[in-house]
């Protein structure tokens, strides 16, 4: 006698003999069950097309670093990037992580940038000291859609800033940065980070008006040479 029960018996609907009800699995419930796995996958796909068509696409089309012993004005490391995609790019950061080699490590971010249409070419900089010539470094560009959703554009960049050829590669595909994704929990570790170690971009335009201040007031600038330092 087989004893393995077939699919039949076990959606087979029982009647309860006190109360009369219908009782058990029956195929009412399994069809509600796959109408119900059918509207997940709708609504997955329709998330996915939503985001192919109304979300922006941040590529990264150039890198570059530069150093002078003239003006702090001109140490800097900066990223161009473009929107490909066919939404509203709403906020996009710089990132960068700099390892000095006294192993030391200092994070920087830039001032974000604002509402960038399809097709339009930015850039973002940070400001280096004299201090980072023959550091390493790595960036992440992060941006937000207007639903509010990170992304990563490109993967993080590593190399030598005396060596430009390492800074030259192909943009990456962009992601979004879900909650349990590692980027995403790193970037905020590095922006917060950078606010500890007072490297924003505010916090350098404080410092810069604040020494501009004190060396007006000390009488160190001329106010008729552009407000340069006497020599």
């Amino acid at each position: 006698m087989n004893y393995i029960p077939s699919v039949m018996s076990l959606l087979t609907i029982a009647k309860d003999e006190k109360t009369g009800i219908l009782t058990g699995f029956g195929w009412a419930e399994l069809i509600n069950l796959f109408l119900l796995l059918i509207a997940l996958i709708t609504v997955y796909v329709a998330i996915k097309q939503l985001q192919v068509n109304d979300s922006p696409r941040i590529m990264i089309t150039n890198t570059n670093v530069k150093f002078s012993t003239k003006s702090l004005e001109d140490n800097y490391i900066k990223v161009a990037f473009k929107n490909y995609g066919n939404g509203v790019c709403l906020d996009a950061i710089f990132i960068t992580k700099e390892t000095r080699q006294n192993k030391e490590k200092r994070f920087h971010f830039s001032k974000p940038a604002r509402q960038i249409e399809t097709s339009e070419t930015r850039d973002l900089s940070v400001n280096l000291s004299f201090d980072s010539i023959g550091s390493e470094f790595t960036f992440l560009l992060i941006y937000k859609d207007f639903f509010g959703k990170d992304y990563i554009a490109g993967d993080v960049l590593e190399g030598n800033i005396d060596n430009s050829s390492q800074l030259e590669r192909f943009a990456k595909p962009a992601k979004v940065l879900r909650f349990y994704h590692w980027d995403k929990w790193k970037y905020k570790l590095w922006m917060k980070q950078a606010i500890k170690q007072r490297n924003t971009y505010l916090a350098k335009e404080y410092e810069k008006r604040k020494q501009l201040s004190d060396a007006f007031n000390d009488g160190n600038y001329n106010i008729n040479d552009n407000f340069r330092p006497k020599e």
